[in-house]
């Protein structure tokens, strides 16, 4: 277990590493593009549906979001069922970076996945979903310790 611990540290890190690179000439940060693309991809979801999608407790989520409001790539309007909940919606300047955010994040997949057959590749999405739903089940767990 040691060496997986350590294989998916280095390859986390590795990653950040390239995503603050290649997003820095779009001003955004490692922290707030995961935002940005979630909320392209379905507009109108609440902080709340955000925050359990991509698994960043709620605090950090209204940090992130106030953030990228002030930064223009994103607006709140009050929920209309919940007067004090938001739903969050992509700005034309949200909607112009999409898709270069996604090109970055497709080329890292393929860097990554370099000389692995399909099968290989499936295999691997296979136990990645059952590694982060591990770690989902976790972060539930000791959520609700506390």
């Amino acid at each position: 277990m040691e060496k997986l611990n350590k294989l998916l540290g280095i390859t986390a890190r590795r990653s950040q590493v390239y995503y603050g690179h290649e997003l820095s000439s779009l001003n955004i940060s490692t922290g707030q593009y995961m935002f940005i693309v979630s909320i392209c991809e379905n507009a109108g979801l609440s902080q709340e549906e955000l925050s359990a999608s991509i698994g960043i407790n709620k605090s950090t989520v209204a940090k992130v979001v106030a953030q990228l409001e002030q930064e223009g790539y994103i607006v709140r309007e009050t929920d209309e069922l919940d007067k004090r909940g938001y739903k969050l919606y992509p700005t034309d300047k949200a909607q112009d970076v999409y898709p270069r955010i996604i090109e970055i994040l497709e080329q890292w997949k393929a860097y990554l996945v370099t000389d692995m057959t399909a099968d290989e590749i499936t295999t691997l999405i296979t136990l990645m979903t059952k590694v982060e739903s591990n770690a989902r089940k976790y972060s539930q767990h000791n959520k609700r310790r506390k």
